[in-house]
């Protein structure tokens, strides 16, 4: 008979009761086991590391809309509820880069001359800003393809990626929700303390027509 008990690498063979073979032999076949499992473990940990570094940050399809705006411009170019006529309606020229100038960076090597560090209050009056101008340009007119690149970033998945993290000493996949991302719309609901969900809700029900001619009425249930 023979059995096996359970060693650091695997399972490597004891043979308890033939006696015919030698001491020596049997320390070989326990000493062959034991490198067949240790190596095999190697092997296990070398495709475990390059799987995670496979799914590490693996994002979701961030196209959330599956529409061709190009399509849909002529109803994108509308104001998809109240319009309020503002400098948002007037498309600056393509060709005249002096209607779309970004204002100056101050630029200094002297530490204090340049701009100073973005208090919390700054950064969220900044999301605070990013959500009034989004929701502004839904109501302008024009704007197609950045309408349509808003209405994704309303309805963007609530998860934005997977991490690869070590829980408990296990390898697992943990999710980064767009809630805990800079510039997300839930993070910019959440500085005006908005729920998102029903800041959607309350979109889709206003969008209800534009919507359905979109061919996006999952969006509204």
């Amino acid at each position: 008979m023979s059995a096996r008990t359970h060693s650091v690498s695997g399972f490597a063979p004891n043979q308890l009761t033939f006696a015919f073979i030698p001491p020596e032999d049997r320390q070989q076949m326990t000493d062959l086991w034991e490198t067949h499992f240790s190596r095999a473990e190697v092997r296990a940990q070398r495709q475990l590391e390059a799987d995670r570094k496979r799914i590490t940050l693996k994002v979701i399809d961030s196209q959330t809309l599956d529409v061709d705006w190009q399509k849909c411009k002529p109803i994108l170019d509308l104001p998809l509820w109240s319009h309020k006529a503002s400098d948002l309606d007037v498309q600056p020229a393509e060709d005249d880069p002096t209607e779309c100038a970004f204002p100056a960076v101050i630029s200094s090597n002297d530490p204090e001359e340049g701009a100073s560090e973005l208090t919390f209050e700054q950064i969220g009056v900044y999301h605070e800003k990013v959500l009034e101008y989004s929701l502004n340009v839904l109501k302008s007119r024009g704007n197609a393809g950045e309408k349509y690149e808003i209405l994704q970033w309303i309805w963007a998945h609530d998860i934005y990626c997977w991490v690869a993290r070590e829980v408990a000493g296990v390898i697992k996949q943990v999710p980064i929700y767009r809630k805990q991302l800079p510039f997300t719309f839930q993070m910019c609901c959440a500085c005006e303390g908005l729920d998102y969900e029903r800041m959607r809700d309350g979109l889709a029900h206003i969008f209800r027509p534009v919507l359905k001619q979109l061919g996006m009425e999952s969006l509204i249930n």
